[in-house]
């Protein structure tokens, strides 16, 4: 092979190293990571509408066991009045109405709760859309995935699965869960 075989080739082989590799560096995307669900469970605002939800939800299921426990009461009310009687079956008809009723309600309150539910969540991940889109034009970001951060338990199956289906994402400090938390977090003035 002639020598100038030799710097042809070598310079062939260097090039193909140090192509992809600098063509990556000139038109590479800026990458981070955000837990989504860490953003969702530390959000203050996600978290008071949430609970405000839970204590309303809790607060109809205490009124629905008086209204059932009314119910109960007038039911062994029936054991006053003899099978068949006009005043048996007035009472029968009133408890299955009040049965039914109740049942409506209850289904009409389902409905509204979960809808309201939906609704914070659309709104709170909107809200947190638009301080990644933020942070991200800030900072250079050209892409944002979706990762776990909560650590696997070993004893508890279901972690464990979780955890082997999650993506496998390495990261080193592009993480940037904890800035969005900051911003949807900080008074909306402080936002703009």
């Amino acid at each position: 092979m002639s020598i100038c075989t030799k710097v042809a080739v070598s310079t062939l082989v260097l090039s193909l190293l140090s192509g992809p590799s600098s063509a990556f560096a000139q038109g590479g995307v800026n990458v981070a990571l955000i837990d989504i669900s860490y953003v969702f469970k530390n959000h203050t605002t996600f978290t008071q509408r949430s609970e405000a939800i839970k204590k309303e939800v809790k607060d109809y299921e205490s009124q629905m066991n008086d209204q059932r426990k009314a119910l109960t009461d007038k039911r062994a009310g029936l054991q006053n009045y003899k099978v068949g009687s006009p005043e048996y079956e007035k009472l029968e008809a009133d408890i299955a109405n009040e049965i039914a009723q109740l049942e409506v309600a209850a289904n009409q309150k389902r409905r509204d709760i979960l809808e309201r539910e939906a609704k914070v969540y659309f709104e709170t991940y909107q809200e947190v859309q638009e301080a990644i889109a933020a942070f991200c034009g800030k900072h250079g970001i050209g892409l944002v995935l979706r990762y776990d951060s909560e650590p696997i338990d070993p004893a508890d199956r279901a972690s464990v699965l979780r955890g082997v289906n999650r993506a496998v994402i390495y990261q080193d400090r592009i993480d940037i869960t904890r800035e969005i938390l900051s911003s949807v977090n900080a008074p909306r003035q402080a936002r703009r």
